[in-house]
């Protein structure tokens, strides 16, 4: 009679077997969509819109599998780490599976194939996404942590790359036809799922590392912008907040409109009566900030709307203003001449939306 390792063993091959087919059937999905997308061929985007449903019966399968040996070989260490890392990757190419389908209905939708540098675009997303995603399943599937690190590494790149490509379509694209929305929608969308395979891809690697090593993924660490109208004054103190009480939550970085400066003498003094150093805070020239605002999660404004500074916003970022409060006291500092109770009403104003920030992005952990 087999023993129980040569039993276990047996049942978890099983599994990473079903896993295997499961990822080469979602990887050669994307493939077929994105080649639909380009030889405007309907059929073959049908066909795969259709093939997600055994997509999904499979992935349904390979976590039946899981619980059952759970509840089989009641596992622990190493193999409950891979099974449970197995139920989360098979999520992960579910997910995957539902972009593929997005982008086959795309491409029974689009009235004309792009073309030129848009196709060009296109195709380097897809490529990156397509090698990432194989990639990620080859380093769960044999346990390789050097693939999957540097899986990861270039992860990270080509998000950045992605996130220009988003962020400039609708500047680039030309809508003056008739169908010229719809079309822009349409492509923004397979530009959108692709991207969402990398971060699914990336997930997959996050999941080898764990299984093998039993390590969990750092917590992300958020980049902030603080932005102002000004000479980055007031950006720099929220900067100087957040970097004092949230640095190991984020990296914090601040610019003004009208060029970035040394803080003010008098806002130095102020803010060295809290307890914070003005020159810790990371100012930004305002012309070296626009070529690298594609690294930045969150941007925030404290002296009015994002169309007031005639900058892109990525696509990714999320864009906050917070300048009713600020503009209310500044007014009631200037009518009453009190510039110190002006800046105590200032700080307190900016350190609570600094925080409501930080809970937001990192929840009770800012506490």
């Amino acid at each position: 009679m087999p023993s129980y390792d040569h039993r276990l063993n047996h049942d978890l091959d099983r599994i990473l077997d079903a896993v295997d087919v499961l990822g080469e059937q979602v990887w050669m999905g994307l493939k077929d969509a994105v080649h639909a997308l380009f030889t405007d061929n309907h059929h073959l985007a049908s066909i795969t819109i259709l093939a997600d449903h055994q997509i999904n019966r499979r992935a349904h399968k390979v976590n039946n599998l899981c619980h059952a040996f759970i509840v089989k070989h009641f596992p622990s260490a190493g193999h409950l780490r891979r099974i449970s890392s197995i139920m989360r990757i098979t999520h992960e190419l579910e997910r995957i599976g539902d972009y593929v389908v997005t982008i086959g209905r795309e491409a029974l939708h689009l009235t004309h194939v792009p073309t030129g540098t848009l196709r060009h675009d296109m195709e380097k997303m897809f490529e990156q996404s397509h090698s990432m995603l194989l990639k990620a399943l080859t380093a769960f599937k044999h346990e390789n942590i050097e693939l999957a690190r540097g899986t990861m590494v270039l992860a990270d790149q080509t998000k950045r790359h992605m996130g220009r490509v988003l962020t400039s379509l609708s500047r680039s694209y030309n809508v003056s036809r008739r169908d010229g929305i719809r079309n822009l929608l349409d492509i923004h969308a397979v530009f959108y799922m692709l991207k969402r395979v990398g971060n699914r891809a990336e997930n997959i690697c996050e999941e080898t590392l764990f299984s093998v090593l039993g390590e969990v993924g750092p917590d992300k660490i958020f980049e902030v912008l603080f932005l102002d109208h000004g000479h980055g004054h007031l950006s720099q103190m929220a900067g100087a907040i957040a970097h004092k009480g949230y640095s190991h939550m984020g990296r914090f970085y601040c610019a003004g409109r009208r060029g970035t400066r040394q803080p003010d003498p008098e806002l130095v003094e102020q803010m060295a009566r809290f307890g914070y150093d003005l020159g810790r805070e990371n100012r930004r020239d305002w012309s070296s900030l626009l070529s690298d605002l594609d690294h930045m999660d969150v941007i925030v404004s404290l002296d009015g709307p994002a169309q007031g500074y005639d900058i892109d916003i990525p696509f990714h970022a999320t864009f906050l203003e917070w300048s009713d409060p600020v503009g209310k006291l500044h007014s009631e500092a200037v009518q009453n001449r009190d510039a110190r109770h002006y800046f105590e009403q200032l700080y307190r104003n900016i350190s609570r939306k600094v925080h409501e920030l930080m809970k937001r992005l990192r929840g009770e952990e800012t506490m």
